[in-house]
This record gives C-alpha cells, structure tokens and sequence, in this order.
C-alpha cells in the first residue's frame, strides 16, 4: 500500500499539469523553457545511471573522468558555435531555424563571393 501511494503522488503531478496546461495560457517560450527542464531531467537520470556503470566497469582507471571532461567540452565548443552562429546570420537567417538553414545560407553566399562581378554581369563587385 505504501509503494501505491507514492506511486499516486508522483504520477500526481502530470494530472495536475496537464489540468494547469488546458486552463491556463502558456507562452512559447515558458512552454519551451519547461520541455526544456524536463529533457534535461530525463538526460540527466540516463546519465548518472550509465556513469555509474561505467564507474563500476572501468576500476578506477580515470576513463570514465575523461568521458565526462570531453563530454563537457564538446557541449562548450558547440554552444559557443552556436552562439556565433546565431550572431553572424542575425537577420538573414531566423534564430528558430535548424541548424542546417544556416550551412544553406551559407552555401548560397560562397559563389556570391568567388564569382567575378564581370562574369556575373552585374558590372560591380560585392565586398
């Protein structure tokens, strides 16, 4: 009986969410700030339960550290990218946009930049 009743409270919370969900208007951006928690949470829970395993399969051999330290620097090179990313095509390209509209984008400015102004006939040249 003590197992269902925790069981009844946690799954509690999605009743009540989905209630607060349907009777009050959510903006875009709390709605994306809260899908957000919640997928860090889940990848979080998967995380800490592969590490663990990993800890224990590894024997203390430091893998496991430099996994983590690898992980947690490629999440910081991709950020920063991304960040610059959003900074060089602002205006040009949406901030919602997937990330491949911006590797068309900047496709489609490569031959802008390399074609000659007298082959493209416009008589100028872009800078």
């Amino acid at each position: 009986m003590s197992a269902f009743g925790w069981g009844l409270l946690a799954s509690s919370s999605l009743l009540l969410g989905g209630v607060l969900a349907l009777t009050l208007p959510i903006t875009k951006r709390a709605l994306g700030l809260i899908m957000a928690f919640g997928a860090g949470v889940l990848i979080s829970a998967v995380a800490y339960d592969l590490v663990q395993e990993a800890q224990s399969k590894a024997a203390g051999s430091g893998r496991v550290a430099y996994g983590l330290f690898a992980g947690a620097i490629t999440f910081f090179l991709g950020d920063a990218y991304v960040d610059t990313l959003f900074r060089v095509y602002e205006g040009r390209v949406p901030r919602e946009a997937d990330l491949v509209t911006y590797w068309h984008e900047k496709a489609r400015a490569i031959p802008k930049a390399s074609i000659p102004a007298e082959i493209a006939g416009s008589g100028r040249r872009d800078q």
